[in-house]
């Protein structure tokens, strides 16, 4: 393995990473690092689920919260993955007690409404981008619908729903606006509820890269798919990272990596993966017209078919070499404030007035 990325993604018990986070979050995160110290939260190693044999570059020894996990990249495929990850029942713990608060993302009294509003704004997207391939009143599944407001959106427009995830209460919220059939679990709880039904679309938004294994959940889905259904996966793209993001995450990896994003995928190694379990992967790019609270953020795009034939991608060539050299070439841009979207970020707080006068207050405030 090479050296870290740069000396920030280094690990250093002596002065800590201390990111910008609330006081419930710092708690949270020293919650997490003393489970790790005490041997509570074990760890194993992974390998990629492209297939390769293991040849890695490191890249970090930190996440984003300064806690010690190490992301590699695999120079086979380009895909990003945190090695060694944690046990499923260490696993299991951060996500049921730990995950949401860390992050910031308790849903508190009143914010119901825009939280239904941001999911219904990736629906529309979806069905831009799909809704010609499906069948009048075809069955569309979420894996990992929270509360299930895009599947509202989908079930407006005349499909059939069904949905699954782990957080009961959101779920609830879901049920109570209308949402048909959400489950508690992985989409094995909806085929156990509803055994008859097989699926023209499933898709994942910004939940795919969360999979322990992706590649036995795309083997998991052949049971639930039509002969001519079809996988949407939307995932973080950290390889457009110097071109969009939002202010604090242009160029700027390192928020990418993070203990709950087991992977961070290249579109090689979505074609890799889903060619090991029968599927074709194909690129999408859906209409930018259509904004979603991720808009502003690198997204990667990928429609998975079942193949004709299974196996391997008859294309090998390496190709985490090219990556690797635009992440070293993002860090050093990153670092003189010189990436393609912290340059944009500029010219548009010089040209906005509020932005300027904002940027000034927050000067002044320090």
């Amino acid at each position: 393995m090479s050296q870290v990325l740069s000396p920030r993604f280094a690990f250093n018990p002596t002065h800590p990473f201390k990111p910008s986070v609330s006081a419930t979050q710092r708690e949270l995160i020293d919650l997490v690092r003393s489970k790790l110290d005490a041997g509570e939260y074990r760890l194993h190693p992974t390998t990629c689920p492209c297939g390769a044999e293991k040849n890695d570059a490191l890249l970090s020894e930190i996440d984003r919260y300064g806690l010690p996990f190490k992301s590699v990249l695999c120079l086979s495929c380009g895909t990003v993955r945190i090695d060694p990850y944690l046990d499923e029942a260490s696993l299991g713990d951060f996500y049921t007690h730990t995950y949401r608060r860390m992050y910031g993302m308790d849903l508190e009294e009143g914010t119901y409404d825009s939280y239904f509003a941001s999911q219904r704004s990736y629906a529309e997207k979806i069905l831009a981008t799909v809704a010609d391939e499906l069948p009048e009143g075809g069955w569309v599944c979420e894996v990992g619908c929270g509360g299930g407001g895009a599947l509202k959106t989908i079930q407006d427009r005349g499909f059939h729903v069904a949905g699954c995830d782990y957080d009961t209460t959101v779920m609830e919220l879901g049920k109570q606006n209308g949402v048909a059939n959400l489950f508690y679990g992985s989409i094995d709880a909806i085929g156990n509820a509803m055994p008859e039904v097989k699926f023209d679309l499933i898709y994942l938004h910004h939940v795919f890269e969360h999979l322990t294994d992706p590649v036995a959940f795309l083997n998991q889905c052949r049971n639930f798919l039509n002969p001519n259904g079809q996988i949407l996966v939307i995932v973080p793209d950290i390889y457009h990272i110097d071109e969009i993001g939002h202010p604090a995450a242009v160029g700027n990896l390192l928020m990418y990596l993070h203990l709950a994003h087991k992977y961070n995928f290249s579109i090689e190694g979505v074609q890799r993966l889903a060619s090991r379990a029968g599927y074709c992967a194909e690129k999408v790019v859906p209409d930018a017209e259509l904004e979603t609270p991720w808009s502003k953020s690198p997204e990667l795009w990928v429609k998975l078919c079942l193949a004709a034939a299974t196996g391997e991608n008859t294309t090998s060539e390496p190709v985490g070499t090219r990556y690797l050299k635009y992440l070293k070439r993002t860090e050093s841009l990153y670092g003189m404030g010189l990436c393609k979207g912290q340059i944009a970020n500029k010219l548009e707080t010089l040209t906005s007035p509020d932005r300027l006068w904002h940027k000034v207050k927050r000067v002044f405030a320090r």
